[in-house]
């Protein structure tokens, strides 16, 4: 029985290895392909023109940047220096890091399981989540969170397991630039729960449970620090209305996320009474890096969910994996099916959308339309140019029209253009000498 139980695991592995592998190459034609077409979008414009000169070293844990120094301030300054507006070469970057997060997550787990490295690269790699965070620029605060986290926990997994004082020391740097990337991810590491389940001994167990408070210290430190004003786009609310309409946003029903942690959690103890460190933590981690999302009253958009999707879809499957009872194990797989036909139309999705809605494309058009303009005749410095969309002036109080929104309200021209020119657009109660209409996406000057 047990060498056919070899036989049968041996059997499944290589046509589960064969799909994954065709999933991995797919996507990465797609991500070629959408970042040799895709350019700077929104927020982009603005970043450029703010970080172009200087580094704004004040704003390092401030609300402001909400603790976003390093994936935003020396992302944009350095990204400037080192590739001008040349936007496919940040594309590159961003997706070099992508790869980069799913290689440290398969080599967290290479030496304990291949098959739970792979599914766990895997999923990263090809979550609807990761599409969404590869789409836009701006979205590096979270693959640069997500590549420094990765490394923190191969980093400290390994110092915990092989008793690396050294190893240990040097993740706990990992571990403050991962909070100077993306606090709100970087949180939910906050309770590293792989150093408690590590058990370590001697004294390497007080040397552990040091870094531990310092760590804990830290963000608490931070969330202090960077806690947004209640006027900001990322105010907290921890009340049951905010909580309960996030979790339905990322989760479907909060009813699926609370039987999905309550899986999760019961496995989670099983491998930890078993000794089993890395498993117990990857278990708890899909449900862990969703909590710090859970109170932003305004903010939420599905590619924040990028881990928790993740490690949520991958414990499940090793729930079916681990479980001994065949009742338990039927039930964890019925769940996997139906955790992985929405994780595979989430991404589906995302692709199908941002196949057609390559970001910053209309951006770029646009500018090329309004140096044409401005150079066929020369427009005098100082000069206001108005834009509207289909000859709509724009109603104070009412919301910006979205081509507007999309041009980082005027930076894209006063970086692409020339900021000589004020840039604003067209209201009821202006008298513009330039007019400037978008017809159909096409930008014409309106002669008065």
């Amino acid at each position: 029985m047990t060498e056919v139980m070899r036989h049968v695991r041996f059997g499944w592995r290589l046509p589960l290895f064969t799909l994954l592998l065709m999933a991995v190459l797919y996507c990465a034609v797609f991500y070629a392909r959408y970042a040799g077409s895709a350019w700077f979008f929104q927020d982009d414009f603005m970043f450029l023109r703010e970080y172009e000169q200087e580094l704004h070293a004040d704003q390092w844990m401030s609300a402001v940047n909400f603790g976003r120094f390093l994936s935003r301030n020396l992302y944009w300054w350095g990204g400037w220096r080192l590739f001008g507006a040349n936007a496919q070469a940040y594309f590159l970057f961003n997706l070099a890091c992508m790869a980069a997060t799913s290689m440290l997550l398969l080599c967290l787990c290479l030496r304990h399981s291949l098959a739970l490295g792979v599914l766990l690269a895997t999923a990263y790699w090809t979550a609807g989540a990761t599409v969404g965070n590869l789409s836009w620029l701006s979205n590096s605060q979270h693959l640069l969170a997500h590549t420094l986290m990765a490394l923190y926990f191969c980093l400290a997994y390994h110092a915990w397991q092989q008793q690396r004082s050294l190893l240990l020391i040097v993740s706990g740097f990992v571990y403050a630039l991962a909070l100077s990337a993306n606090v709100l991810s970087a949180v939910a590491m906050s309770l590293p729960a792989i150093l408690l389940c590590a058990r370590p001994r001697g004294r390497f167990a007080a040397m552990s449970l040091v870094m531990l408070v310092v760590q804990l210290c830290l963000a608490l430190w931070v969330v202090i620090t960077v806690k947004p004003d209640a006027g900001s786009p990322y105010a907290m609310s921890w009340t049951v209305s905010v909580v309960r309409q996030n979790i339905a946003f990322y989760f479907g029903h909060p009813a699926a996320f609370f039987a999905l942690a309550a899986l999760l959690s019961g496995f989670a103890w099983m491998r930890f009474r078993a000794g089993d460190a890395l498993e117990a933590w990857l278990l708890l981690a899909g449900p862990a890096f969703i909590v710090p999302f859970l109170p932003l009253a305004e903010q939420r958009y599905m590619n924040y969910a990028a881990f928790s999707h993740v490690f949520t879809v991958v414990g499940v499957y090793w729930c079916v994996y681990r479980a001994q009872d065949l009742r338990w194990r039927v039930l964890c797989l019925l769940i996997a099916v139906v955790v992985t036909l929405a994780f595979v139309t989430q991404t589906h999705r995302q692709m199908a959308y941002f196949k057609h809605e390559r970001r910053g494309s209309d951006q770029r058009e646009l500018i090329r339309a309004l140096n044409d303009i401005v150079h066929a005749e020369p427009i005098p410095a100082g000069s206001t140019l108005c834009f509207s969309h289909h000859g709509e002036r724009h109603v104070a109080g009412e919301p910006l029209p979205g081509f507007w929104w999309g041009v980082g309200f005027g930076e894209a021209f006063k970086k692409f253009i020339d900021a000589g020119y004020n840039y604003q657009l067209l209201t009821r109660d202006d008298t513009c000498e330039y007019p400037m209409e978008i017809d159909r996406d096409r930008l014409r000057r309106v002669k008065n």
